[in-house]
Parts: C-alpha cells; sequence; structure tokens
C-alpha cells in the first residue's frame, strides 16, 4: 500500500484525494530528507498532517528538490499550495 493524500476543509471533510505512486517516490523523498525538514515528518505507518504553516516550508522543500520531479510530487504541490491559498489542510495518511 503507499501514502493517501487529502487536502481537508477546516471541518475535516476530504475536499481532495491522491495516492502515492506505484514507487512510493513521495515516501521515498520524505524518508531521504534531512531530519530538519518538514518531509522528514511524515509517516509512513502513521498520519501526518501539514497546518498552513507548515505548508509553506513543505512547498518550499519540494520546489527546490533538484531533478525533474516524479508526477505525485507536482500533485502534492498543486494539493499543498491550494490548501495554502484556502487555509486548508494536507492530510497524509500512512499504510
Amino acid at each position: 500500500m503507499s501514502l493517501g493524500m487529502y487536502v481537508l476543509d477546516r471541518s475535516g471533510r476530504q475536499t481532495r484525494y491522491f495516492s502515492d505512486d506505484v514507487n512510493n517516490s513521495f515516501m521515498r523523498i520524505c524518508e531521504s530528507a534531512p531530519p530538519e525538514s518538514v518531509r522528514s515528518g511524515v509517516m509512513k505507518y502513521g498520519d501526518t498532517m501539514f497546518n498552513r504553516n507548515q505548508l509553506v516550508r513543505l512547498i518550499e522543500e519540494l520546489e527546490a528538490l533538484e531533478g525533474g520531479p516524479p508526477a505525485v510530487v507536482i500533485d502534492i504541490l498543486d494539493a499543498a499550495r491550494y490548501a495554502w491559498r484556502e487555509s486548508l489542510y494536507l492530510f497524509i495518511r500512512g499504510d
């Protein structure tokens, strides 16, 4: 199984959903992140939620990745930007 990503409104209702790709590209990017990054806090077997302030850091970190990012990273960036603009949350459900 892979990570499930959700954009949640202030009531906790899901407004968008997608999942990591078959190669678990996003989880691999998180596992290889430096300990001070917000990506390093994404849990493989638990739940992670990013609020508006944390989304700023996540967006910056993902935009700074070198090389062509996998499609799932583009999806996460789109969802994170949307959640930030609308003051929503990005919720990541682990296996």
